[in-house]
Formats: C-alpha cells, structure tokens, sequence
C-alpha cells in the first residue's frame, strides 16, 4: 500500500508538465502500418508476415494486447490480408548479390504493411474495442540495467546498452508509443545516481520528465538472475491519478520491454 501511495503522489507534481506533444515518429498513418522480417517473397511466407503485422496494428491502434485474446479474432486473423491497402518489402542483404536461387529464396527482408484504417476501426469498433487516439503521452523511461554487480541507466546517448535502447524503441513502436530517453547529462543533473531506483523521489521523476521532454515517466529496474538466466523487471507508473506496480520475468529484453510498455500504455489509454 505505501507504494501505491507513493505512486499515486507522482501525478501532482506531473500535472504541471505540458499537454502530449505531437508525437514524433508517429502520426495516424503509421498506426496502420507495421513491420516484420520475412525470408523471401514468396507468399508462404508473406501471408504469416501479414498476420503477425495485422496483430500488431490491433494493438498499436488500441493500446492493449487484450484485443488479440478476443475469441473471434481467429477467423479475421485469417482474413488479414482483406484488410491490407499495399505492402512493400526491404532487402536487408541490399547491395550483396544474390548468389543462386535457393539463396534468393531464403533472402531476409522486412516487410512493410499498410493496413486500410477504415476497416480496422470498424473491426475494433465491432470486437468493443476503442481506438486510442493521438497525441498520446511522451513517455520518459528511467530504466536501471543491472548485470552481475554491474548496473546503468538507459540513455540516449550513452556508450552503455546499445542493445537495450534498440530493443525498447522497437517494442514502443509496435504500440504506437513515443519514447523521450533522458540523455547522460540530464541524468547527471538530476543526480539519479544518489537516489534509491526502488524508491524514486517524486520531485526527481518530475523534473526527469521535463528536462527530457516527456509527459510521464516509466520507472524500471532490470535485474539480471544468472541461476534462471531471466531478466526480473520492477516496473512503475503514475498518470493523471492512476498508478501501477508490477512485477515480469522475461528471457529477452525485447519481451521485458514488451511488459513494461504494455503495462503503461494499459494505465496511459484508460486515463485520457
């Protein structure tokens, strides 16, 4: 309860900073649109390339993934290609020549769907789902990595988790998210490295936000269990007078980001 508590105080002092900011990266368009990797052209592999893009416009538009549990999404799934306006594919072997025709099969690529926004919002619409619209909050992620004794907060800039930082642009993309990483001198200027991670003070969080130009911050701790060989994730979140604790183990640091933003862009759309 007291950290609830606490979580719930962060909101006060959150309040002043500046209405969402138009999202940089993300526009309506790009709702409707999603990304996946794929060997070849061929359409044995470009229909499961489209499905698993259609899943991740349902989410990326609505802001949850309990949209993708709904039972009669299965026939639509299989439909998926019924919803899309055009798609396009990019050589992620560009400029290396093609060796022989087995390997023009098992090329990688990326493939780009465009979904059609009208049918979509009318399947939301049908499923009792919402469309959460834009501009959404800026998110700012306070997030310490910790590895075997080691630890470093996840920077714009910083030399430190390259990897990392990749993988959380990546997953708030596939939810339409926009993220405002603080950089090294921010970091130093708020001296998060004298605070308790577990127990940030609010004042902190909230001058964190504004100098990054962020409208909320998401607070994480990723603790690296070498005996599991899991990421244990502490996530936190206040907004508009809501808040959220929780708690993930994942494998990957693409699926501890996938939890961590899936959990506050939970909070964020049922807040607006």
């Amino acid at each position: 309860m007291r950290a609830v508590s606490m979580l719930l105080s962060w909101f006060v002092l959150l309040l002043p900073l500046a209405a969402p900011a138009s999202a940089a990266g993300v526009d309506e368009k790009a709702l409707y649109s999603a990304v996946t990797f794929v060997t070849g052209q061929r359409e044995e592999t470009r229909r499961p390339g489209i499905e698993e893009t259609f899943r991740q416009v349902l989410v990326k538009v609505t802001g949850t993934s309990h949209i993708l549990q709904d039972e009669r999404l299965g026939a639509e799934i299989g439909r998926a290609g019924d919803y899309v306006a055009s798609y396009s594919y990019r050589d992620r072997m560009e400029g290396i020549p093609h060796h022989d025709e087995q390997g023009s099969r098992d090329r990688p690529y990326d493939l780009t769907v465009h979904f059609e926004p009208e049918k979509i919002d009318t399947l939301i619409t049908d499923l009792g789902f919402e469309k959460w619209p834009l501009p959404r909050p800026v998110i700012t992620p306070l997030v310490k990595v910790e590895f075997q004794g080691n630890g470093f907060f996840l920077t714009n800039d910083g030399a430190e988790g390259n990897g990392q930082r990749d993988a959380l642009l990546a997953e708030a993309d596939k939810r339409g998210l926009t993220i405002a990483l603080p950089d090294v001198a921010t970091l130093a200027a708020v001296d998060v490295g004298s605070m308790d991670a577990d127990n940030p003070p609010a004042s902190t969080l909230a001058d964190l936000a504004r100098r990054s130009g962020g409208d909320v911050i998401l607070n994480g701790i990723l603790t690296w269990d070498a005996e599991k060989l899991l990421w244990k994730a502490r996530w936190s979140i206040a907004y508009d007078g809501s808040a959220k604790l929780w708690d993930e183990a994942s494998t990957t640091f693409d699926a501890a980001f996938r939890d961590g933003l899936g959990g506050a862009s939970e909070l964020l759309r049922q807040a607006r």
